[in-house]
């Protein structure tokens, strides 16, 4: 049994973004989207994992990296920093008192959509080597004091200088729901919905065939022609987690989606750009698919989400 007493609540977002609300953490202001406070709560719940940090933002940090935590205890006195993997429900098993020395942070997601992968633009790091790099973990504790706060929401007005990845990824327990989505000034503009139940990983489940819902109608129990539907897209152009309908000596190139990856050559012009400042994420406006070279935009984040069944 661990003791929870605080003087705040904090609310703690990672897909979605509470912009009126600031945190001021140690002695800097950290002008946080990610925080809402409430006077006078504090709880008591069974469970969790001890950890040491040297703020609330670092301890709430490790939660938001856990898919398994669902809210975080941190005393600023000692730097304790207790992970709990039972949300706080006001049930028979919690009781609140009041001390200053705890904080607790809760964490809200936006329908238990859970962030597994975020490509960030332009940065020289290829988004599919690090989609496809096993090895590595950000929800490693070795490394989640070191992910800046901008790594763990699509708000591009906070920092992030690297691709962001969790174990869920190579784990895929308990998978319900895939979402590949585009972010443009932190608004989604783009995004396929994939089952990802039934023996499918984070790869096969990107097909026509698994596709439940898009921000493009017509994909949905689409049969026309299709040039590239998948994760590793066209291995010799570059072109990843690419939804492509035809090529046509680039001018006339139709498609959805596309993640310039790279290229050491140039190719065609709507991908130049990803040469010297790659990733660049490419999407159609609207509905409907578009003239790649003509019509499609760029947006600032890629991302992945899923949805468990548990």
């Amino acid at each position: 049994m661990v003791h929870l007493s605080t003087c705040s609540l904090f609310l703690y977002t990672v897909y979605h973004v509470i912009t009126r609300d600031h945190l001021v953490d140690g002695n800097s202001k950290f002008k946080s989207k990610f925080f809402k406070s409430f006077p006078g709560i504090s709880v008591t719940s069974p469970g969790g994992m001890a950890r040491r940090a040297s703020s609330i933002l670092q301890c709430a940090s490790y939660c938001a990296i856990r898919s398994t935590c669902k809210y975080v205890i941190y005393d600023k006195v000692s730097g304790d920093c207790f992970l709990m993997t039972q949300g706080i429900a006001w049930s028979h098993q919690q009781t609140s008192s009041h001390d200053d020395r705890w904080l607790s942070v809760n964490k809200q997601s936006d329908t238990d959509w859970q962030m597994v992968f975020r490509a960030t633009r332009g940065i020289g790091v290829r988004a599919y080597d690090h989609w496809m790099n096993s090895s590595y973990h950000d929800d490693n504790f070795d490394l989640a004091s070191s992910i800046p706060i901008g790594c763990l929401t699509v708000d591009t007005s906070l920092p992030c200088d690297r691709h962001f990845r969790t174990r869920a990824l190579d784990e895929w327990k308990d998978v319900k729901y895939v979402q590949f989505a585009f972010f443009r000034a932190g608004s989604k503009v783009a995004y396929v919905t994939f089952d990802g139940s039934a023996g499918a990983d984070k790869d096969s489940s990107f097909t026509l065939q698994r596709l439940i819902s898009s921000s493009y109608p017509e994909l949905i129990g689409y049969t026309g022609a299709l040039n590239f539907f998948s994760t590793a897209g066209d291995v010799v152009m570059d072109r990843r987690f690419y939804i492509s309908m035809l090529y046509d000596s680039c001018p006339k190139d139709l498609g959805w989606i596309l993640v310039a990856d790279g290229r050491s050559d140039p190719g065609c012009s709507y991908e130049n750009s990803s040469i010297s400042a790659y990733p660049q994420f490419l999407y159609c406006e609207g509905q409907s698919h578009c003239l790649t070279e003509n019509s499609a935009k760029y947006a600032d984040v890629f991302a992945v989400f899923i949805k468990t069944s548990t």
